[in-house]
């Protein structure tokens, strides 16, 4: 799912092999998400929650549990906050560009997935990728059984 028709076309296109089990749909950006109830074995989102609003994302979250099979995975990928000396000094010129003007950087701002998913999700997979003063956090999860 994305807003975007030139992004719904290139992910049909390298979906295509798998276009018995892979659907891509183009929706508004309004909830809930065009998908039934535990439809879903796997969602998969690169670089998106970096661009939400912390409530919107956390209402995208909720819905995506719904979306998802009991055992499915939520595959998360995000521009995130750097840990080293380099990668803190680019995270806070980044935020504060995004503060005074979004579409300077895209309109994203690091994120912490973690921090977003909190105790709703088991995580199963965690990791940071670092290159060149900027960080990919990259988060494998299912739904906590404990959430209603």
């Amino acid at each position: 799912m994305d807003i975007s028709p030139v992004m719904i076309n290139l992910a049909t296109r390298r979906l295509a092999a798998w276009a018995e089990r892979a659907k891509v749909v183009l929706v508004e950006g309004t909830l809930p998400l065009p998908a039934e109830d535990g439809s879903a074995d796997r969602v998969i989102s690169t670089f998106v929650f970096d661009l939400l609003d912390v409530d919107y994302a956390r209402d995208v979250l909720d819905d995506l549990r719904r979306i998802l099979t009991p055992d499915g995975r939520l595959c998360l990928a995000s521009l995130a906050h750097g840990d080293r000396p380099l990668e803190r000094a680019v995270s806070q010129v980044w935020t504060g560009l995004w503060r005074v003007a979004p579409q300077l950087v895209g309109g994203c701002r690091p994120v912490s997935l973690t921090a977003l998913l909190g105790d709703d999700w088991q995580i199963h997979q965690h990791s940071r990728v670092h290159r060149f003063g900027l960080v990919t956090e990259v988060v494998i999860a299912t739904p906590n059984s404990r959430h209603p």
